[in-house]
């Protein structure tokens, strides 16, 4: 007959090595232990490193795309500037002014568009103020090429971090 154990959650193991009974505990050896560990952890690391790796592609992708839409904002607004102007674009100092009617008032509107900064800014008048509205930020170079012809080149380049966007478009006044 059988011994009942006692204690039930401990049930011996009984091994015969070279024909003697010995009694074995059921369980994981410290080497057993150690390696799953170490499994364990190089398998949390690679996981660890694909979701970083993942997320440093993704805030990276967001720069460019940020950029990209600013631009294409900023440019869309001088362009339509620009084509509605009255006269050639004129030079002033770190950007040009435009004479147009751009509120539908049919008086033509000053318009100054300048690099301070890392900033374009906007201003309606013949002034240029410091405090204007900025159109565009983040420009590492801005330059304007044909001013006071009837054809212009928009040429900007905005950068954050090591991500940078260059765009290049001319324009043609109409001068009406």
């Amino acid at each position: 007959m059988m011994k009942q154990n006692k204690n039930k959650a401990f049930t011996p193991l009984e091994i015969k090595v070279n024909g003697a009974a010995k009694k074995s505990l059921k369980g994981f050896t410290l080497v057993e232990m150690v390696v799953t560990i170490l499994l364990v952890s190089i398998l949390a690391f690679a996981v660890t490193y694909i979701f970083m790796e993942g997320f440093r592609s993704y805030i990276m992708n967001r720069n460019i795309i940020d950029l990209r839409s600013g631009l294409r904002v900023a440019l869309k607004r001088m362009v339509f500037e620009i084509r509605e102007s009255e006269i050639n674009p004129t030079e002033i100092a770190g950007g040009f002014k435009i004479q147009a009617d751009v509120d539908d008032d049919g008086t033509a509107e000053t318009i100054i568009y300048q690099l301070v900064g890392t900033n374009i800014r906007r201003t309606i008048g013949d002034t240029p103020e410091a405090n204007a509205p900025i159109l565009l930020g983040s420009v590492s170079s801005a330059n304007f090429p044909g001013l006071g012809t009837n054809t212009v080149t928009l040429d900007i380049t905005a950068s954050r971090m090591d991500d940078q966007v260059h765009i290049r478009t001319k324009v043609r006044a109409r001068c009406i």
